[in-house]
This record gives structure tokens, sequence and C-alpha cells, in this order.
């Protein structure tokens, strides 16, 4: 049993979005398979330059005998229930405080954890009426990238852990903690596009990784951390475009409201599990040719 474990956010990890927000072109083939074009890190001496990598982006649904499972390829979709209209979602009170509960049950069932919080959720977006802040977002991710570096990941607990018991610090510290991104559809209609790919955990090591660190703006310092300056706050790793072809992409066509799709961003311990990575990758994958407008646009919540 996992002493610990964390839902949070995929926000934009490293507080900015790099570049213009670019469509992917990508081919669908009749299994259900596509090939896309992911934006890499192309130099890693800045970790700002981008370059499109081809890749194949294999189905999920099709996994067989058995489907993807976090302990296997570091992500899975389980089934869930809201008591919340999608309307709802852009009011983040009530996400808050009524949403984070359900998502930490669903967290707990599926990984067994014995304390599941959640601290952190971005609604994505193409409403043009609805302002972008620290938790409503209109840019869908096409960056290839995890949401927590070692420091960050131990920042963030060490956080979560002010709301411990001082006498249960030492059992959670010596434990085993997870940093869990529970994402999900918000439309009654399946997701068409703009899926969310993730990388196979087991295919991605550290070496892959540019680690970024947050940097505050020239005479400024980092705020302390909080929900609010989470975005700014908090960093994660970005993909180096060479190590690309080792890379087993997946997406699960047609999400539905109904499903929620968990996957690990850290692992404290990646050796405790049949898994040997700690970082599943993601990106915002565009099937279709550039422009071409799906019948619904995709509106999603990440905590």
């Amino acid at each position: 049993m996992l002493p610990a474990a964390g839902c949070f956010s995929a926000l934009c990890a490293s507080g900015t979005v790099l570049g213009k927000v670019s469509r992917c072109a990508s081919e669908r083939s009749s299994s259900g398979d596509v090939q896309a074009e992911l934006r890499y890190v192309r130099d890693g001496r800045c970790g700002r330059r981008m370059t499109l990598a081809p890749v194949l982006v294999r189905d999920a649904r099709q996994l067989r005998p058995v489907g993807p499972a976090l302990s296997s390829h570091g992500f899975q979709v389980v089934d869930f229930q809201t008591e919340l209209e999608a309307e709802t979602f852009f009011h983040t009170p009530t996400v808050r405080q009524r949403y984070y509960r359900e998502i930490c049950l669903a967290v707990q069932r599926a990984t067994g954890a014995e304390r599941v919080v959640a601290f952190h959720h971005n609604v994505r977006h193409q409403r043009p009426e609805e302002e972008s802040t620290d938790f409503v977002s209109n840019i869908y991710d096409t960056r290839v990238h995890g949401d927590y570096t070692p420091q960050s990941a131990h920042e963030i607990f060490e956080w979560q852990l002010r709301a411990v018991p001082h006498k249960e610090l030492a059992a959670y510290r010596n434990g085993h903690f997870l940093l869990i991104n529970a994402w999900r559809n918000l439309n009654p209609e399946p997701v068409e596009n703009d899926h969310l790919a993730v990388c196979d955990a087991g295919s991605v090591s550290e070496d892959h990784l540019l680690m970024l660190a947050a940097t505050p703006e020239v005479g400024a310092s980092l705020p302390a951390l909080s929900a609010e300056s989470f975005a700014e706050r908090v960093s994660g790793p970005m993909a180096l475009v060479q190590f690309s072809e080792l890379h087993r992409w997946y997406y699960f066509p047609a999400l539905t409201e109904k499903e929620l799709l968990i996957f690990k961003c850290f692992d404290s311990d990646p050796e405790s599990s049949q898994l040997p990575g700690r970082y599943v990758l993601h990106s915002a994958i565009h099937i279709g040719p550039a422009g071409m407008r799906s019948r619904s646009t995709r509106e999603s919540i990440e905590v």
C-alpha cells in the first residue's frame, strides 16, 4: 500500500507555454493508431527551441489481452461518475470543494494509497468569453513534457505534508509517494480532437529529459508555493528530440465524460512496481489537417 499519494494538475509545468500553440499534422490509420508530429526540445542548452518529431501514437484501447495500467505503463482509464454539471467546472470554488473529493476517492481506489490529496486543477477550453486564470486556460499544451522534476516533486510533497499531524510525518517521509494527474473530458460528447497523448513511462529514462527549474522574472523572487502560484512556482521536465524514437506513445480515442484518465507524473520509488520509469510524458495532439474543425471542441479538466 502506498503511504501517500498526491493528485495534481498538469498545467504547463514550467509556468510558460513555449512559442505558439501549433496543431500537429496527423493521419489516422484504419487500426486506430495515428502518425503525429510532436513538439520536442531541439537544443538542450537552453530548452526553449522546439522541433517537430514524427511518432506513432497507438490506440491504447486496442492493447490486448489487458489494457494499460499504472503498474505496467504508468497510465490507465477508470470508470468515473460526478454529481457536477459541465458548466460548474468554470466555478473554481465548487471544483475545489466538491470535485476534488470525488477525484481523491477515484485515485485512492485505483492506487490503494492510504492518503490522497488534491491541490490544483486546470480547465482547458476554447470559449472566447472565458478569461484565463490560475485554474482555467484556453490553451492546449502541445509540448512533450512532464510535470515535475525530482526537486519540484519533493517541494510539492513537503507542501502537502503541512496538513499531516506531526507524529505521522516520519512515516510519510519514509514511505512511497506518487504524483498523479487525473484528466477527464467535460463534454457530453466524446473527445473528437486535441486528444491527450501519453507516453509509456517504461520507455522514458531521466537522460531523455531536460530538467528546467522555475525561474523568477529579473528583479523578482519566486512566490511561496500555493494553489494560486502553482504555474509560476513549479517546474517540470521537457523531452529531448534525440530520444523520440525510443518513446512509446498512446492515446484513448473518444474518451467520454464517464472515463477518467490517470497517469503518473512522478514516482518517489520507480523500482517499487513492474514499471521501471517515474515520468509519463504527455502532449495534446490534433488529428487531421491543420485548421480542420471538429463538431465539438475539447473541454477538459485535469486535477
